[in-house]
């Protein structure tokens, strides 16, 4: 619903002094033209379990040299100087460079492969969507991405702890927005003794006179 996506849209109390959120339209942030900064924002709404699904909005012309886009914990840095990859920088954050093609977590290549997705050889040979999405899984720990009509695969594992949806940006007048979908709830794990119990009544009822 609109007021459950609402109450996970970006956070106005939570962000860069050089980022604002747009009065007509709450999904949406904007970054101010402020030189030698990278500004960042997070959601409203943290994760620890389940699984969550985003619609991210980065009109490719608005990008510059580093876009980052991810999740992160409240320790995460909000505004640092020069231009950097911020969200994926420190132990705090896992982010994706939407046009160095990296998935870095502590400013280290996470996806097993020096690009991601990982199928790439070169980061000029694929442009990201102006809307992908993102697929955070705090059961697993993971987080993968949605885009081009494709599942492009697993970026980041073993996050942990309570994270936010997080973007950096260094472009000014940049306007990013982020839409929560939906999410599943928790896998429930049943005990081998259940399971083993429902195959065990499953075989005998197949056995039963009809």
């Amino acid at each position: 619903s609109r007021e459950e996506a609402v109450a996970h849209a970006w956070n106005p109390e939570d962000r860069s002094p050089n980022v604002e959120l747009k009065a007509d339209d709450l999904f949406t942030m904007r970054r101010r033209p402020v030189a030698q900064s990278t500004d960042c924002v997070r959601t409203k709404m943290g994760f620890t379990s389940g699984t969550h699904l985003f619609k991210i909005t980065w009109p490719s012309r608005q990008r510059g040299t580093h876009a980052m886009v991810g999740v992160g914990t409240l320790a995460a840095e909000l505004q640092a100087d020069g231009y950097k990859g911020l969200v994926g920088d420190s132990v705090n954050s896992w982010g994706w460079d939407l046009g160095r093609k990296q998935a870095l977590h502590a400013g280290r290549d996470s996806a097993g492969a020096p690009l991601f997705p990982t199928s790439l050889t070169h980061h000029h040979q694929w442009i990201v969507p102006d809307q992908f999405l993102m697929i955070l899984d705090m059961d697993a720990g993971t987080l993968a991405w949605f885009a081009d009509h494709q599942y492009l695969g697993v970026s980041h594992q073993g996050i942990q702890g309570e994270v936010f949806p997080m973007v950096s940006t260094v472009w000014g007048h940049c306007e990013v927005s982020l839409v929560y979908l939906g999410s599943s709830p928790p896998i429930l794990v049943h005990p081998l003794k259940t399971l083993a119990k429902v195959e065990v009544l499953r075989a005998l009822n197949s056995l039963s006179p009809t």
